[in-house]
């Protein structure tokens, strides 16, 4: 064997090594689940729904009113009617709250419920909301305990 063949095959060995090196050890792609943010009063929540074909978008407002968007198939979205958190969560905050929520799974007599968490900075309680068929449903209401 040639000086040429025998660097060919010690090149395409090192590039077959290196290739299945780097498809051991890199990771898969990690995609949120769930995300919160919001800028100047408005808050944003999204949240993957238990059918992988349903994504939620909640949304508070810089007024307290939250909405729910549904997006499903083919870019269909449907918008639920606003409720007003003023009347659901109890806190201090006057006319302008300062809201926090995240999204998540709430099991309640057997049943599982994707659902939005919701308190507001003054207030020791959690609101925990669903979209149900009627609209945006206040489900319970969690409140802290003192030590």
């Amino acid at each position: 064997m040639n000086d040429w063949k025998k660097r060919g095959v010690w090149i395409l060995m090192g590039a077959a090594l290196g290739y299945g090196a780097c498809t051991i050890v890199q990771t898969q792609p990690v995609s949120a689940t769930a995300t919160s943010g919001g800028v100047e009063g408005t808050i944003l929540a999204t949240g993957r729904s238990q059918l992988e074909t349903i994504d939620l978008l909640w949304m508070i407002d810089d007024r307290g009113m939250l909405n729910c968007f549904l997006m499903g198939l083919q870019g269909r979205v449907t918008a639920a009617p606003a409720l007003d958190l003023k009347q659901a969560i109890k806190g201090k905050g006057g006319k302008k709250g300062k809201y926090a929520m995240v999204t998540g799974r709430y099991a309640a007599q057997g049943q599982v419920s994707d659902v939005l968490y919701v308190t507001e900075s003054s207030s020791s309680s959690v609101a925990v909301f669903a979209l149900t068929n009627d609209g945006i449903r206040l489900v319970n209401t969690l409140t802290g305990g003192k030590n």
